[in-house]
C-alpha cells in the first residue's frame, strides 16, 4: 500500500540541505531526553546536524511544580539542550512553528509516549519533513511517510542520566521493550 498525504510537499529530496536538520515539537517529556542523549553520536556521524526544539516547559512546569524528581529530570534535559547544534525555541505560535519546520528535513520523535492522535506528525509531513519515530500507538496511522521503528525506545525504570553525557553507554536502550 502506498503511503501519502494530501497536498504534502515532496519528502526527502536527494541532495536537500535540510536532511541534517531535525525538528522535535512535542512535549519534552515524551522522548526529547532520548534524542538529546543520542545527539553526540548524531553529531559525530553528521557534523553539520542541527536540532530545533519547540514546545517549551510551561505545561510540564504546571504539572510537576511540586515534584522534585521530575524537576531534577527537567534540569538534566535543560543541560543536554546546551549541546552544540541545538536550538531550543520554547513555546511558539503556529506561524513561528511553521517557519522552524520549514528549515528542517526530518521530524525526529523517539518516544515512549503512546499517542492517541499526533497532529505534529501530520503537520510535519505536510511541511515536507520525513518522520523518524516509533511504531507506537497512533503514530502507526499518522506518521505514514517515513521510518517507524518497532519496539520500545528504552526501559524507563532502568534509565539514568549519566554525568558522562557524550557517551552512548550512559543510557540503556532496549529495542524490544524488555530492557
Amino acid at each position: 500500500m502506498q503511503r501519502s498525504l494530501k497536498n504534502q510537499k515532496q519528502l526527502g529530496t536527494k541532495g536537500n540541505m535540510k536532511h541534517h536538520k531535525l525538528f522535535y515539537g512535542s512535549s519534552y517529556d515524551r522522548g526529547l531526553d532520548i534524542l538529546l542523549l543520542m545527539w553526540g553520536d548524531i553529531k559525530k556521524a553528521y557534523p553539520d546536524a542541527e536540532l530545533f526544539c519547540a514546545y517549551g516547559w510551561d505545561l510540564f512546569d504546571l504539572a510537576t511544580v511540586n515534584n522534585k524528581e521530575r524537576q531534577a529530570w527537567k534540569n538534566d534535559v535543560v543541560e543536554l539542550l546546551k549541546q552544540p547544534g541545538i536550538t531550543e525555541h520554547g513555546r511558539v505560535g503556529k506561524d513561528k512553528l511553521e517557519e522552524i519546520r520549514s528549515q528542517c528535513g526530518i521530524w525526529a520523535y523517539p518516544t515512549y509516549f503512546t499517542e492517541i492522535f499526533c497532529i505534529t506528525a501530520l503537520e510535519c509531513q505536510n511541511d515536507g519533513l520525513v518522520p523518524i519515530t516509533m511504531s507506537l500507538g497512533a503514530l502507526k496511522e499518522t506518521a505514514t511517510a517515513g521510518i517507524l521503528i518497532e519496539g520500545g525506545i528504552y526501559t524507563r525504570k532502568k534509565f539514568k542520566m549519566s554525568s558522562n553525557r557524550n557517551s552512548s553507554s550512559s543510557w540503556v536502550i532496549s529495542m524490544n521493550g524488555n530492557g
